[in-house]
């Protein structure tokens, strides 16, 4: 009897191991491992939406164009104040903060003059004309650019065209007067150099001879060229600068390279400081021509060129 009852307690302890309940709670801490692999591959995705709107935002920067008077009569205003903004800034451009993008968009703002920045008054031609180089990468910053300012009348024969600078239009004179010689001497102080160097008659484009008077403003980031035209009285060429038309050349204050390339363009020139070509200081220049009645005077035998005419 006692052996009949060992043998069915075994029995009883056999089944209990083997019955479902029993496995199911033996595999509980492997369980426990696998719930969490998923989680750490879902966060790469914002970082990808991130940077993708980025870089589209700059784009927004493209404005339409003007109606035709509408933006010469903005230009006109920007003339007479620079934009409100001074030099090296130009109309609100400032070297080495306006992207090339950026740049072009505000240009096109004008597109609806005749060849982009002409106004006609008198006949003449008042043209605003841009230059700056070309980059493919639309936010890359521009570091330089020059404007050039002239006044001018087409002549036309059967056999030829040029342009002729006009000296005697009003209207250039009253749009650039911020420019003109007696403000810019007042408003920026005495230029770090002057530099004086005649053209003599150069057809077909230019075929009156003329006076260029240089202004260096280096350390602060430009430089400024004046085209008077030139006369004879005696043994002196003259020119007043009241008459001229403007060039400037305008980049990042502080970049060396570009300012020595500004003045390497007058290397194909016979130049002289203003001290040797006239009898002035650089302090008499600047107190001087604050009036804009102040015509220059220099004798034509140090001049080389005249040896050509």
């Amino acid at each position: 009897m006692k052996r009949c009852a060992l043998i069915f307690l075994i029995i009883i302890v056999f089944a209990t191991a083997c019955s479902p309940a029993a496995q199911t709670a033996t595999p509980a801490p492997v369980a426990t491992t696998a719930v969490p692999t998923a989680s750490p591959t879902l966060t790469a995705t914002p970082t990808i939406t991130i940077s993708q709107t980025a870089t589209i935002q700059p784009t927004e920067t493209w404005v339409p164009p003007l109606p035709q008077a509408e933006a010469e009569e903005m230009v006109i205003e920007l003339l007479k104040n620079n934009g409100g903004c001074r030099l090296p800034c130009f109309w609100g451009f400032v070297p080495g903060e306006i992207t090339y993008q950026t740049f072009i968009s505000q240009l096109s703002t004008f597109k609806n003059l005749d060849r982009l920045f002409n106004i006609l008054r008198n006949e003449n031609i008042i043209d605003i004309a841009f230059s700056y180089g070309y980059s493919e990468d639309p936010f890359v910053t521009i570091e330089s650019f020059r404007v050039r300012m002239t006044n001018y009348w087409v002549f036309e024969s059967e056999n030829e065209k040029y342009n002729v600078y006009e000296y005697d239009n009003p209207y250039f004179v009253e749009y650039t007067q911020y420019y003109s010689l007696s403000k810019i001497l007042f408003n920026y102080g005495p230029p770090e150099r002057v530099l004086m160097y005649p053209i003599l008659r150069e057809p077909p484009m230019i075929v009156e001879n003329r006076l260029h008077l240089f202004l260096d403003y280096a350390e602060s980031g430009w430089n400024i060229d004046y085209i008077m035209p030139l006369s004879k009285d005696g043994n002196y060429y003259i020119g007043c600068p009241a008459q001229a038309m403007v060039g400037l050349a305008l980049w990042t204050p502080g970049d060396t390279e570009i300012a020595a390339a500004s003045i390497r363009s007058l290397e194909d020139y016979y130049t002289f400081p203003i001290e040797e070509a006239t009898s002035l200081s650089l302090d008499e220049f600047h107190e001087q021509f604050q009036d804009p009645a102040q015509c220059l005077k220099t004798p034509i035998d140090i001049w080389p060129q005249s040896a050509a005419e």
